[in-house]
Formats: C-alpha cells, structure tokens, sequence
C-alpha cells in the first residue's frame, strides 16, 4: 500500500512538472510578443529626436566652425522640421531605431525569461544589453560617418576598449541600477525616478572614449 502511495506521489509530481514546463513556455511565447512589440515602439517613438542629435554631432565633428547647436538647428530644420514622415523613415532613423529596438528587446527578454524560471537576472541583462547596444551602435557609428563624415582619420584601438567600458556602465545605470535604487527609496519613491535620473547621471562617462 505505502509503495502505491509513493508511485501515486511521483506519478502526480511528474505530471505537475510536464504540465509546468508546457505552461512556461506558453507564458514566454506571450511575453515575447510582448517585449518585441514593447521595445519596437519605444524604438521608432524615440529614434527621430535622436538621429537627429547623432547626425548634428557627426556633422559638427566632420565640419569645421560649426558647432552642434548650429548643426542641430540645421537638421531639425531640414529634416524633422520639414518633412517629418520622410525623415522618420530616413536611414539614420532605421539605424538608431535598431539600436534602441534591439538593446529593449534584448533587457525585456531577459527579463520576462528569468522571472518565468525564476533565476535571477542581473549578469544575463547586463550582458544581452551590452551586447546588443554595442554592436548595433558601432555599425551605426559607422553608417553615420560614412554618411556625414568626411574620412578623418582611423579610429584608436584603445578608444574600442573605453567605447565598451562606457557601454557597460550605461547598461548597468539604465538597466540595472534603477531597480536596486527604488527598492531602497521604497514603496512611497516614485518607481520612474531611478528610471529616468540613473541613464542621465551614467552620461558622465561618455567622453572616455574620447581620451586617446
């Protein structure tokens, strides 16, 4: 009788285990589509402004005597500005789009899957986020300045080396960061303001891959 309790007892807990992995994957296929159709938005809702900023800073860096102010003036003038819609889907919004869509996406899903399996997410975001943002923003570096630069000269080895340490010190003020914080503020802190001050205050470092 005991032995037929404990094959019932395993019978129910392999049966619980089968119906549970089915069901996280279910809850992760959803969570997918969310996050992708999440970060998509975020992506083309942000990438205007921003293209625009990258290319003022290209542009000014290519020319000389202009300033960024100048050359952001000029490009929300001629760009922005003007033709809103030709612009947004403009290659330089493509490109910054791709950078913001696939850094989200990379933090929501490593999100949505570590709290599914319940296994803690800290290491796997910071290294999907950094991953993810500095390739797609060395390529769209590149595409930039062969778009507005005018050659210039090579790039520093030792500048590719500050390049990732200012990536990964991003990703963890504006992914990681954040969520420590407002823990420790507590339930009365508003759950954004580490969200919105932690990216802003990592904005200190970005010149270091500028220092060779």
């Amino acid at each position: 009788m005991t032995v037929l309790k404990c094959f019932g007892i395993l019978l129910c807990l392999r049966r619980s285990f089968c119906l549970d992995e089915p069901s996280k994957s279910k809850r992760l296929g959803t969570a997918i589509i969310g996050d992708l159709g999440a970060a998509s938005v975020a992506a083309v809702t942000a990438s205007p402004l921003i293209a625009t900023i990258d290319r003022s800073i290209v542009e000014a860096a290519a020319s000389k005597g202009t300033t960024v102010n100048q050359a952001f003036g000029k490009c929300m003038k001629n760009g922005l500005l003007k033709k809103p819609l030709a612009f947004s889907l403009a290659p330089e919004c493509r490109w910054v789009s791709l950078v913001y869509a696939s850094t989200y996406a990379a933090s929501n899903l490593v999100d949505s899957t570590c709290e599914i399996y319940e296994k803690q997410s800290t290491l796997p975001k910071l290294v999907a986020t950094t991953a993810a943002n500095s390739g797609t923003c060395l390529a769209k570096d590149a595409a930039f300045a062969r778009a507005y630069g005018t050659g210039g000269s090579s790039f520093p080895v030792a500048s590719f080396a500050l390049f990732l340490l200012r990536d990964v010190l991003t990703m963890g003020c504006a992914f990681i960061l954040p969520g420590p914080i407002s823990h420790a503020l507590g339930p009365s802190s508003p759950t954004w303001l580490p969200q919105v001050v932690c990216p802003v205050v990592a904005q200190v470092k970005t010149p270091f891959k500028f220092l060779p």
